[in-house]
């Protein structure tokens, strides 16, 4: 009787296991399956493509999409996203994703995001240091220096004073914003670190040493508005492009191994380039791997630099120039723009064509 009783208990077990097991591959089906609205929304940016050739996009206000294998997914509150206002993206030799955002910097394990929690210490000039796979990040616009993730600690830095800021404090003393905030980091060839502020010029760190430089027509447009230091590239010829088309820059320092109150002072010798639309300052500039220069404006479309050849790509709604934000080049060497207000676009090697949800798929399918 019990051995009756112990069989069919062992079928009912097997009988419930074998439609637990039909309910998960359901419902892994029906995940992968699955597509939600691809976010192109006026605010969606393409911010980044990993090493997976996972795409990124960002949507402040919704949260952060991951489109990969014909399967978008949305990352919200839910799934440990406190902040969908991304600055930036990068990954680790590892292929760990990190999010740098005003509220916080992120990293993505896929599964959840976890937040990075930063350490302070007395001596800056012991966490002044780095190596080439370490991780930059600003945290928004209102702290006085860069983190700096080593693979393990996440540093709060803070830049020294520079001799501009006693003058400018004394002038602006009760300013709104913080002129230390951070614009734009850029790493260039030599894996130097540059760090562009909002009216403290450039900070520029190479590994054992910080250094400082300001060039006022950099930071101030000649209608006397604060543009700050919002774009840096380096060029196939090693020249620097900051801000500006109306020049470019080779750059001169001394090393010196005194971190004291002062950083070290750098120079900036300039070289007239471009000789038309001298007052345009650009938000964003990259460079593809064909050695061209993209500049993007604000309201005058985006520029394209090869040798010595210029071209000007005007974006048009109804006949009117768009707004601009920026621009990202991806693995592949794509170039995709965002809008502020018409969505995404992408350069088909004649002009911005607008994305929609067919055009996108169909891009991001193709590697």
């Amino acid at each position: 009787m019990e051995c009756w009783i112990w069989k069919k208990w062992s079928r009912i077990q097997l009988g419930l296991f074998g439609i637990f097991l039909l309910l998960q591959i359901s419902c892994q089906v029906n995940a992968k399956a699955k597509e939600i609205a691809i976010p192109l929304d006026p605010k969606a940016i393409l911010k980044y493509q990993d090493q997976k050739d996972r795409y990124w996009l960002v949507h402040e206000g919704e949260g952060i999409y991951l489109y990969q294998e014909g399967v978008w997914k949305l990352f919200t509150k839910e799934d440990g996203l406190v902040s969908s206002r991304i600055i930036s993206i990068q990954e680790d030799a590892e292929g760990r994703v990190y999010f740098d955002s005003p509220d916080g910097i992120f990293r993505y394990n896929d599964f959840n995001f976890e937040r990075l929690k930063p350490t302070l210490e007395e001596h800056q000039d012991k966490m002044w240091r780095s190596n080439p796979t370490d991780l930059w990040f600003s945290h928004g616009w209102n702290h006085v220096g860069p983190l700096r993730f080593d693979g393990k600690q996440l540093y709060q830095l803070t830049f020294p004073e520079n001799p501009r800021s006693e003058a400018f404090f004394k002038k602006y003393p009760n300013v709104s914003y913080n002129p230390y905030g951070l614009y734009t980091i850029y790493k260039d060839r030599q894996n130097n670190i540059w760090f562009g502020t909002a009216d403290m010029g450039i900070y520029h760190w190479d590994g054992t040493q910080l250094y400082w430089c300001f060039d006022e027509s950099l930071t101030t447009t000649p209608n006397g508005g604060a543009f700050g230091i919002r774009s840096i590239v380096q060029d196939e010829e090693d020249y620097y492009w900051i801000c500006t088309a109306s020049k470019k820059f080779r750059v001169e320092k001394k090393p010196s191994t005194d971190f004291s109150k002062h950083v070290t002072e750098m120079k900036l010798v300039p070289e007239k380039a471009m000789s038309t639309n001298n007052s345009l300052y650009f938000l964003d500039m990259a460079k593809s791997s064909d050695g061209a220069v993209w500049f993007v404006s604000y309201d005058e479309g985006v520029f394209r630099k090869i040798g010595d050849q210029w071209e000007q790509f005007e974006i048009k709604v109804h006949q009117e120039q768009i707004l601009l934000n920026s621009l990202y080049i991806d693995r592949l060497d794509r170039v995709w723009l965002a809008s502020l207000d018409h969505g995404l676009y992408y350069f088909d090697g004649r002009s911005f064509l607008k994305m929609d949800k067919k055009k996108l798929q169909v891009l991001l399918n193709n590697k």
